[in-house]
């Protein structure tokens, strides 16, 4: 008896996945040059903000060309109309998460390490050195390169990824911890021990992402974070 061809929408999805996790396996792996990469000299922090800038506007640009090739409305991505209580409860949420995995583990972690003489395995790349602003106007063009790279990680990684997983998977356990994974390794520059708090923080906004589809109120509250920890360590490096 011949076989009986598979439905071709499967095989157009087998295609749609393989594409994603080649295109965000670059990522990581570009994470992974990230990281071995000689830390920042001060005075260069401008220079990677802004670099920061152009690379997120960039992927901003592939990932709502990728969108629009759906040809679905795109409030089924988490781009309708944003909704004040979704951002407030993000907000909080993502912040208590994000507390709760930066002294429940990462810290903890590094101590580790550092006590059992792990000094040489690398856990803070050069995003995370002295390198900081030392004025105002180079603090704002970091907080405009964080606010980007917050919209288009959550558009990508919650937006797209998180959409697509979960209805390929017909799973939202796949949808969320797929994509979290994704997430958590595309920032191995930051070092490892960065690593289970991120995947922790990526699968946090996947829930909420599929509670509410609001990509706004995650990327907002993403970068709030993200803006508060820039601001400590504005503070704590400035001259």
């Amino acid at each position: 008896m011949e076989a009986r061809e598979r439905p071709r929408l499967e095989r157009t999805e087998k295609s749609e996945l393989a594409f994603y996790c080649t295109y965000f396996g670059m990522t990581i792996l570009g994470s992974l040059i990230l990281l071995r990469l000689p830390e920042a000299r001060p005075g260069h922090y401008l220079e990677q903000s802004t670099s920061r800038i152009v690379q997120s506007i960039g992927k901003i640009s592939v990932v709502g060309f990728i969108l629009l090739l759906y040809g679905r409305p795109l409030a089924e991505f988490g781009l309708g109309k944003p909704r004040l209580v979704p951002f407030l409860v993000s907000l909080f949420g993502l912040a208590i998460v994000w507390v709760a995995c930066q002294l429940g583990i990462t810290a903890p972690l590094v101590g580790a390490l550092w006590a059992n003489g792990f000094r040489g395995l690398p856990w803070l790349g050069s995003a995370f050195s002295v390198g900081f602003g030392t004025n105002l106007f180079e603090l704002s063009v970091a907080a405009l390169s964080t606010l980007l790279a917050a919209f288009y990680e959550e558009l990508a990684y919650r937006g797209l990824l998180t959409t697509r997983f979960a209805e390929i998977s017909e799973s939202k356990w796949i949808g969320v911890l797929v994509p979290g994974v994704f997430f958590s390794l595309a920032h191995l520059y930051q070092g490892i021990a960065a690593i289970p708090g991120h995947l922790i923080f990526g699968c946090a906004t996947g829930w909420l992402f599929l509670k509410y589809r609001q990509v706004w109120a995650l990327a907002l509250a993403h970068f709030a974070v993200n803006f508060f920890l820039l601001v400590h360590l504005y503070l704590q490096y400035r001259p």
